[in-house]
């Protein structure tokens, strides 16, 4: 229980002024697991809120015309790539996707994510 409250007491004195500061795998896992298990945050919200902070990001730094190519896995950080990719191109960014792997392979969350993807004009392809 000390554990999760020191992580929500860091993410709450995070603000835009705030230095970044990079999370180990281990952490980023526990974050995920307090917001889930303790606040009851599904991992599709946790997913949506990471690919459009991490889209918001991405834009900042893109020009207005560049083309956009994310190459995802099928677990969750392939789940984060369909949301950055259908945040992109909500914003104008001329997208395409490559997932590797297989379709049955996708997570539960990542799936969800590639069928609304799939119901967009962003070019999707398979490479196996």
């Amino acid at each position: 229980m000390l554990r999760s409250r020191i992580i929500v007491c860091k993410i709450e004195r995070m603000n835009r002024d705030s230095k970044p500061f990079l999370l180990t795998v281990e952490q980023i896992r526990e974050v995920d697991r307090v917001a889930i298990e303790q606040f009851g945050m599904s991992g599709l919200v946790l997913m949506e809120n990471a690919g459009r902070g991490a889209a918001e990001a991405i834009s900042e730094v893109l020009d207005p015309l560049s083309k956009v190519l994310i190459l995802c896995g099928c677990g969750n950080n392939g789940g984060d790539g369909l949301v950055i990719a259908r945040h992109l191109y909500s914003q104008g960014h001329a997208v395409r996707v490559w997932l590797v792997g297989e379709t049955n392979r996708l997570s539960s969350d990542a799936r969800s994510n590639y069928e609304i993807l799939s119901k967009s004009s962003v070019s999707t392809r398979w490479i196996r």
